[in-house]
């Protein structure tokens, strides 16, 4: 299982990859860009998707 980081700590964590957890709080889309802004009780990290970026199974799995 990965290590989980708070959203408070993720400035010290620029440039590596990392799971956070948390609830949805918003999302939207304007077609091939979507944007989703999480919460976790110490912050909100806003997250994007670029369609062309991302498998076509987390593009859907983000529409659904």
């Amino acid at each position: 299982m990965p290590e989980l980081h708070r959203i408070e700590a993720l400035p010290r964590q620029v440039g590596q990859v990392v799971t956070v957890r948390g609830w949805v709080m918003t999302t939207r889309s304007s077609g091939k860009i979507a944007f989703i802004v999480l919460r976790d009780g110490t912050g909100y990290l806003q997250a994007v998707l670029s369609k062309k970026d991302v498998p076509d199974s987390a593009w859907d799995a983000f529409g659904n």
